[in-house]
């Protein structure tokens, strides 16, 4: 998995202003930089020992994180290329609760047929993505088969534009958390799923004549109705 590394602390020439967008900002500031210039004061090296620490001052002490060795068993592991729990290296931050950083979990191989299920599966629709902003749902219906031919004339043409693969930048499964305003959409939340659910069984329950669950569910509903104008009398 090479060197793996978090961005933690502040740099100077990264100093935060009121109503900026902190993790935007330090995005373009390491894709921008060239490959060895980039300033790493503010940057723990977990590969290095779990008592690293950053080469800034304040920086946060990493600390071991306790794994709960039962909450995926070593079949279930082995299913999706994992090492066993046992194995993992788990570490932390101090003074950030509930951050994790896990190195290398995967078995040998499965890093590659992960990040192509990435690319090829779950970039399809329905699932949401940047590029969805710009382009319609058919146009980002299978990004894969679209990209794949230019990607392999890569080397060919390397003034070709940028095939919509390389301007992918995030997918959601499930409900949807919007990575350009950091905001959950209502619609995709898991209140509108659940409630979206209920309302097509009920749908699909209402139509159905045979049902007993149907006869249940009604009876119910009368039974409360008499209830409650035996209540109002």
């Amino acid at each position: 998995m090479g060197k793996m590394a978090a961005a933690v602390g502040s740099v100077a020439t990264l100093a935060v202003q009121p109503g900026e967008d902190a993790f935007r900002k330090l995005f373009r500031f390491y894709r921008q930089s060239r490959p060895g210039t980039a300033d790493l004061e503010g940057v723990i090296d977990f590969s290095v020992s779990h008592a690293a620490r950053g080469t800034g001052p304040g920086a946060p002490k990493v600390v071991k994180s306790q794994l709960n060795l039962s909450s995926v068993s070593d079949h279930d592991a082995l299913r999706a290329g994992l090492e066993p729990v046992s194995k993992w290296q788990a570490y932390g931050l101090q003074g950030y609760p509930g951050f994790i950083f896990i190195s290398n979990p995967f078995l040998p191989g499965y890093q590659w047929h992960w990040v192509k299920q990435c690319l090829k599966l779950y970039s399809r629709k329905p699932n949401v993505c940047n590029l969805d902003k710009h382009m319609t749902k058919e146009e980002t219906q299978d990004l894969w088969e679209q990209s794949k031919e230019f990607l392999r004339c890569k080397e060919v043409n390397k003034r070709r534009p940028r095939s919509l693969l390389e301007k992918l930048r995030w997918v959601t499964l499930g409900y949807h958390y919007n990575w350009d305003n950091k905001e959950i959409s209502p619609e995709y939340s898991l209140e509108g799923l659940m409630l979206n659910l209920k309302l097509q069984y009920f749908g699909h329950l209402m139509r159905r004549t045979d049902s007993l669950e149907k006869t249940l569910m009604l009876g119910k509903i009368e039974g409360g109705r008499r209830r409650g104008r035996q209540r109002m009398r």
